[in-house]
């Protein structure tokens, strides 16, 4: 009966840890990626287009800095930073983002736009919403969702 009773148990733990192998439908491990105060996002980045940020190169074009020693250390062999620049009618949203494989090859990057607690302030303002993970695929195919409270 133990015996029974084990196996059984052997088996549906098995079988949680092969479906959590596998990529479809499931989050990946994802930070949001801030940049120090020392840079700034350039304000000329192409708005509602996701950015697959590979290198150091592309990681430049994308930021402003005075000294190039200022850029976050990336190390790009394991990490790929996806960016989504959009411009909001307001000030003061919060902002959530995750990044979630819909296959092997396939991810959506979803960034949802919450109302905030204080008041808005009408200001046109562009958002840059940034993930780092682990590295991506080349040959994936990485779409954005973005929901808005309004």
């Amino acid at each position: 009966m133990h015996k029974r009773t084990l196996s059984f148990l052997l088996t549906v733990l098995l079988t949680f840890s092969f479906a959590a192998c596998h990529d479809e439908g499931i989050e990946r491990i994802g930070t949001p990626f801030i940049l120090p105060e020392t840079c700034q996002w350039k304000s000329d980045i192409e708005k509602d287009k996701l950015h697959r940020i590979e290198n150091k190169q592309q990681l430049k074009e994308m930021v402003y800095t005075k000294m190039e020693e200022n850029l976050p250390k990336i190390n790009f062999d394991n990490t790929s930073i996806l960016l989504v620049s959009k411009e909001l009618s307001h000030t003061g949203y919060e902002i959530e983002s995750s990044l979630e494989a819909t296959s092997q090859l396939s991810y959506v990057f979803r960034i949802t736009v919450k109302e905030p607690t204080m008041p808005l302030i009408a200001t046109p303002m562009t958002y840059n919403v940034a993930i780092s993970t682990e590295k991506i695929n080349k040959r994936a195919a990485i779409s954005y969702e973005i929901e808005l409270p309004y």
